[in-house]
């Protein structure tokens, strides 16, 4: 049976006309909600980068410290915690590493001492090492390597990383300390810079931005902090007494 030509003709329009519909139905589908801030058009998606304050909450705690040497520091977290030693020739910041070194180790840290400027054989070497506690030495180790490959194996295997010298570590500069603090960042780091005559961390001060605390350390052995992110800077402190002594400058 032949169907007319003007119902073959209705049904192609009515046919073109839906196809007509469901496409502009989809050009017109809501978008997303835009936001314009300065001139820039942004989705209204969270960033996953931001934290709203009402919803923050530590991932770490700082602990105290005990003793004069504790009371001088202040406390530590194992979230980025690094010490930067500076100060004049033979004023004892060695010294004061090791005490640093007897102070975290004491805590069953797992210690490295890694002795770069006197060597592990020597008897010098052992006049430092006792300002370092017999019962606490169980928990520290000793190296002489100095290339950044098993520095970095070392921070997979200690909590705390003490260094005598950064200058004597192969083409290591100030920027890869922040990189392996930011890269290792449980890992304590107590390091020794040495001084140029202004005062400041040899090759230049990127180290002391980075760093948690800087100690300048002055002939004598009076320590004092130039930074502390835990503590007051106004209390000194004497290495070669282990203690506390009356700031005259306050």
């Amino acid at each position: 049976k032949l169907v007319p030509e003007s119902m073959i003709k209705r049904a192609s329009d009515n046919q073109e006309k839906k196809s007509v519909e469901k496409t502009a139905k989809k050009q017109t589908k809501p978008q997303a909600k835009q936001l314009t801030l300065l001139g820039h058009t942004q989705s209204r998606k969270a960033d996953k980068t931001v934290i709203n304050l009402a919803n923050w909450k530590a991932n770490t705690q700082i602990t105290a410290l005990a003793g004069q040497l504790g009371k001088f520091i202040g406390g530590f977290e194992r979230n980025r915690f690094s010490v930067v030693l500076r100060g004049e020739k033979g004023a004892g910041k060695t010294r004061l590493l090791c005490q640093l070194i007897n102070l975290f180790a004491g805590r069953n840290l797992k210690s490295l001492f890694l002795s770069l400027e006197v060597s592990p054989q020597s008897e010098l070497f052992g006049n430092y090492i006792s300002y370092i506690g017999k019962k606490t030495l169980k928990n520290v180790s000793e190296s002489a390597e100095s290339d950044l490959e098993q520095l970095e194996k070392y921070a997979k295997q200690y909590d705390v990383i003490a260094i005598d010298s950064w200058g004597k570590l192969d083409n290591l500069n100030q920027s890869d300390f922040g990189r392996l603090i930011e890269k290792y960042p449980k890992v304590i780091w107590l390091v020794i810079f040495q001084s140029t005559t202004n005062g400041t961390a040899r090759g230049g001060i990127m180290s002391e931005y980075d760093s948690s605390i800087v100690i300048q350390v002055a002939k004598g052995g009076f320590a004092e902090c130039e930074k502390n992110r835990y503590n007051t800077c106004d209390l000194v402190y004497n290495v070669f007494d282990k203690k506390l002594v009356k700031n005259e400058n306050i």
